[in-house]
């Protein structure tokens, strides 16, 4: 996950300085993949967005609600 700071002047690059992707890539050491995607962002990153991602991403469905249940039935007891 980039900074803010990174996301804004990626959007700079971008927009104002006529920068091609690989190009902003390349100039601020992220991959070109990371640079489109905060392209069609409008918004830039913030830490609640990291952690609910990071959460998501590192579990399936199916073990997010196991670990959903066990947390459950433990708070209950």
């Amino acid at each position: 996950m980039i900074q803010v700071a990174q996301f804004h002047l990626i959007r700079i690059l971008f927009e104002r300085e006529n920068l091609s992707q690989r190009e902003i890539a390349r100039k601020l050491g992220v991959s070109r993949n990371t640079v489109s995607k905060y392209l069609r962002q409008n918004t830039p990153p913030t830490a609640a967005h990291r952690r609910i991602a990071g959460f998501a991403m590192s579990m399936d469905f199916k073990a997010r609600n196991r670990t959903f249940e066990k947390w459950w039935l433990h708070g209950k007891q």
